[in-house]
């Protein structure tokens, strides 16, 4: 039985109104989700992002999102939802990294392999949406030189015939 795992096909708009169709809109080497199902968890989120965005800054090919997962309900709680996201997303890069899911819950952990929306996911990807790593929680200093040493050693091999781009990364 394969027990790999992918990012699950959503469709989903950022908080500046950017449209993605993940997972082929990552468009990195490697992708840090920050995924959050509860307003609580929204601190836990943001701890990682510090981290996210001097890789961001420093590392050619990695990208990062913010992902509060939000359940599909009626029409009413998404708009609601994307009002009390607005308000916690003071600038403009905030809100460009703000992708709210608004999905099946129970659905999208079943298929992401995650046990329970009562964590706060950070999950490293590959440009295919292949998960590569799962941490849970708030970031800790382990974490996140964990996150940091994984994508510094992530390698970018280029073969002479045909020109092709393969990339090669550590084991977790």
């Amino acid at each position: 039985m394969d027990h790999t795992l992918f990012f699950p096909e959503v469709s989903a708009t950022s908080l500046a109104g950017e449209s993605f169709e993940f997972p082929d809109s990552f468009g990195a080497d490697l992708t840090l989700v920050l995924l959050g199902f509860r307003g609580w968890q929204r601190p836990a989120m943001k701890s990682w992002v510090r981290t996210a965005r001097m890789l961001e800054l420093q590392a050619p090919g990695f990208e990062y999102f913010e992902m509060p997962v939000i359940q599909e309900a009626s029409p009413e709680a998404p708009q609601a939802a994307e009002t009390e996201q607005l308000d916690a997303a003071p600038d403009r890069l905030t809100r460009e990294k703000t992708v709210p899911l608004h999905v099946d819950t129970a659905g999208f952990l079943r298929r992401f392999g995650l046990p329970t929306d009562e964590e706060m996911y950070a999950v490293l990807l590959d440009s295919h949406g292949l998960i590569l790593r799962i941490w849970t929680g708030t970031a800790t200093d382990r974490s996140r030189t964990q996150l940091v040493e994984f994508v510094r050693t992530a390698e970018v091999v280029v073969e002479p015939d045909p020109p092709r781009r393969q990339s090669v990364y550590p084991s977790p």
